[in-house]
């Protein structure tokens, strides 16, 4: 019963939040231009709920069929799922997060919460139906992804302490790739070590983006860069960066191996630059390219 009053409170929480926003006419930052008002194209929509994320769940979809020789039907309905739940995910935090976003000089949703949330409402009206449409025949599997949508949802309104909402994160992103084992109903090595190496990978992305965001997160996200001194979080980010170097030399196939001492390299070298703000922001590009190689080479290898 208590459990079913906290709910029903922190429901209750989430709808007023969304209200608050959507009924947002002016956002309330210093500086701001009227022409932040105008009604935003299709594009510009596109653009914010932050589509190559989608792209990057698709993709690393395929990438777990493909490596277990799964049949073509569920693994295209499956990665437009995963799509799906990774863009609803993302524009439903920018909803949340308004009030921190600011800080960052993202003013996006804050500016359009309606347009935003008439965008979040129909990506997860079209995701809902295809696992619905998914869960006639492979329910397990639409199981699994609504577990993650739900979890990625209860992120952006519960906001976990640290490193719980880092390793969150982490796991929520490297999800796509175990829907292959799932559907193949049983455990491969190769699965496990992708899941691996891109969930360590994005914690340690999430952290050295912490890090940028020190100031804005002081107080609205609990992270170890309001936590500590900046030369422990630089170090701990390091560290965390060499993280996904062991599962690619783990990793059973040659090309993968090469790309882990190639990145191995880079962030040695990298993290010596760390003790600058200012490179942080290159240490997060190439945590980017990094993701898309490996995508990239396990779809020409499999």
């Amino acid at each position: 019963m208590k459990i079913y009053i906290q709910l029903r409170r922190r429901a209750s929480a989430v709808l007023l939040k969304l209200e608050a926003v959507t009924k947002t006419n002016l956002p309330a930052y210093a500086g701001h231009d009227s022409s932040d008002r105008k009604v935003p194209t299709r594009w510009q929509l596109i653009v914010a709920c932050r589509p190559h994320t989608g792209l990057f769940a698709c993709i690393l979809t395929i990438v777990g069929f493909n490596i277990l020789k799964c049949p073509l039907l569920p693994t295209i309905f499956f990665a437009s799922a995963f799509c799906g739940v990774t863009l609803s995910i993302m524009t439903f935090n920018d909803l949340m997060d308004t009030d921190r976003d600011v800080k960052k000089s993202k003013t996006f949703a804050l500016c359009h919460p309606w347009h935003m949330f008439k965008t979040w409402k129909w990506i997860s009206i079209i995701t809902l139906f295809i696992l619905l449409i998914t869960s006639v025949m492979w329910w397990k599997l639409a199981l699994f992804c609504g577990v993650i949508w739900s979890l990625g949802l209860v992120y952006s309104v519960e906001n976990p302490s640290y490193p719980f909402n880092n390793l969150l994160v982490a796991v929520c992103s490297a999800s796509p790739a175990l829907v292959g084992m799932i559907q193949a109903e049983r455990w491969d090595s190769r699965i496990l070590l992708l899941f691996f190496i891109i969930s360590a990978t994005i914690l340690a992305m999430e952290t050295v983006k912490d890090m940028q965001d020190k100031v804005a997160d002081v107080g609205h996200k609990d992270t170890l860069a309001t936590r500590v001194a900046w030369p422990v979080a630089t170090m701990q980010a390091v560290l965390l960066c060499y993280l996904p170097i062991i599962g690619l030399l783990l990793y059973p196939n040659r090309s993968v191996a090469i790309l882990g001492y190639v990145f191995g390299i880079i962030v040695f070298f990298l993290g010596l630059s760390f003790t600058r703000e200012k490179e942080l922001l290159k240490a997060e590009k190439v945590g980017d390219l990094f993701l898309a190689a490996l995508l990239l080479l396990l779809l020409c290898t499999h």
